[in-house]
């Protein structure tokens, strides 16, 4: 980088005092050499970004691709953890100890901008809203699976609000553990 920059102020200097040319003349000259790549650069960049951003928004499009699964194996585990950790919702540590328990989080696809997706973890049942968000980068977005539906259609919660459906049953199969989710049946009272 140092050689660029010793070859460009060279090439300004005998430009600038082998001509006629004003300081000025010489300011306007080099700031126009710059805006130009600039623009050349940042117009092949913005284009890039603007179909990323679109193939975002054509994933997370209707109905059905609004709910995110995140296994613990992965890196963005770590951003659901510290989520919840930082919140002071009152369900905060029962969610995270069910993610926990089954493997993995699910998380509602909340908005996308030009320059992530925000994802909304609901901690009041999957039909109340919540203000437990998190976000991702475009490309991480692009590369989340989804849940499959909904947690209620999964079976993974009920629908007035927080309430585990299943229990966990692990099984050791060779090094890995296993989970095989039971329903479970509601006791009646």
């Amino acid at each position: 980088m140092n050689n660029y920059k010793e070859d460009f102020l060279n090439l300004i200097n005998d430009m600038f005092l082998n001509s006629d040319l004003k300081k000025s003349q010489v300011r306007n000259f080099i700031n126009k050499i710059i805006d130009e790549s600039y623009n050349k650069i940042y117009k092949e960049i913005d284009e890039s970004h603007f179909l990323l951003f679109q193939e975002v928004k054509s994933k997370y499009l209707g109905r059905g691709n609004s709910w995110i699964k995140i296994n613990m194996n992965t890196r963005n585990w770590n951003i659901i953890e510290n989520t919840l950790n930082d919140s002071d919702h009152p369900n905060s540590e029962e969610y995270l100890d069910y993610f926990k328990e089954l493997g993995f989080a699910w998380c509602r696809h909340y908005r996308t901008n030009a320059k992530e997706s925000l994802f909304e973890i609901r901690l009041d049942g999957p039909l109340n809203a919540s203000k437990v968000k998190f976000s991702l980068s475009l490309k991480e977005s692009l590369k989340v699976e989804f849940l499959g539906g909904t947690p209620i259609s999964s079976q993974i919660e009920k629908s007035e609000g927080f309430g585990k459906v299943v229990e966990i049953n692990r099984k050791v199969e060779g090094d890995m553990f296993v989970n095989n989710i039971l329903a479970i049946k509601e006791k009646d009272n």
